[in-house]
């Protein structure tokens, strides 16, 4: 884990077990709270509304596309609930040395730790948070046309 700094995170959960509305609605929460939280979260939930307007894919197929998405990340965020896809994806991220995280204070005090470790000895780590500075761009919103950090 030293040499990551754990700010791309891949949230594995439930997608069709129980109710996929809600399973959606709690994976882009969740995101969205990472992202407040100075992450870079991939949430392969959305791909629900791809599969919408698209056509599904198999099964086997969305684990092809997320297992390349996790190649990506630095980390797996595992949401609560029964998810064969979710289980599988954990599998996948272990078997490459992908650090699995099953809270997300877990995963925020793993991020500390890695912050202060590489602080001693690179001198500074960029981490950004509720009280940090944000690390993401400014663009117009189009509310208000006002700069919004996203």
């Amino acid at each position: 884990m030293t040499e990551k700094n754990l700010r791309y995170v891949y949230i594995a959960g439930p997608i069709t077990k129980g109710s996929p509305f809600e399973n959606v609605k709690r994976a882009i929460l969740e995101g969205d709270s990472l992202v407040e939280h100075g992450f870079f979260p991939f949430v392969p939930h959305l791909t629900a509304l791809w599969a919408m307007v698209a056509g599904d894919k198999t099964f086997e197929k969305w684990l092809v596309y997320d297992e390349a998405w996790l190649l990506k990340c630095d980390c797996v965020l595992r949401l609560e609930g029964e998810s064969l896809g979710a289980d599988r994806e954990v599998e996948f991220a272990k078997k490459h040395g992908i650090p699995v995280f099953y809270s997300t204070s877990d995963l925020y005090a793993a991020r500390k730790a890695w912050a202060s470790q590489s602080t001693s000895t690179t001198g500074s780590v960029p981490v950004a948070g509720p009280s940090q500075p944000s690390i993401y761009t400014s663009v117009p919103t189009v509310e208000n046309n006002a700069t919004k950090m996203i």
